[in-house]
């Protein structure tokens, strides 16, 4: 939740309630302030014209409503072939990057691992 001096528009605190929605904002000076109060699964809730007085708590009559989820994002992957033509959609590694390549091994002719040398 936040306390906006409307005065200065300027955001003043930024606090988190307790468990029964309750919170304090000390030490916050005259002023007329709003309260905008924010929770996931809830719309948010502005109150606003919350005047300030010395030493004379100021009670937030804030109620939040459960809101509904507003936007969905749906991301769909496909099969993509390929492009043996050209190079053009190649990666270029630096010099660094090179030396963390794994060594090549070489490739030993098939008579190599024939015990009958066939």
């Amino acid at each position: 939740m936040t306390v906006t001096d409307t005065d200065q528009n300027l955001v003043v605190r930024t606090l988190q309630t307790n468990s029964k929605g309750q919170f304090t904002a000390p030490l916050l000076t005259v002023g007329t302030y709003k309260v905008t109060v924010a929770a996931p699964g809830f719309k948010v809730e502005t109150v606003t014209g919350l005047d300030v007085h010395v030493g004379q708590p100021t009670t937030v009559p804030a109620v939040l409503s459960p809101g509904a989820v507003t936007e969905e994002v749906s991301v769909t992957a496909s099969d993509v072939a390929p492009q043996l033509e050209s190079s053009a959609a190649g990666t270029l590694i630096d010099s660094e990057q090179a030396t963390e390549l794994p060594p090549k091994q070489p490739q030993l002719p098939s008579a190599a691992h024939d015990p009958t040398g066939n």
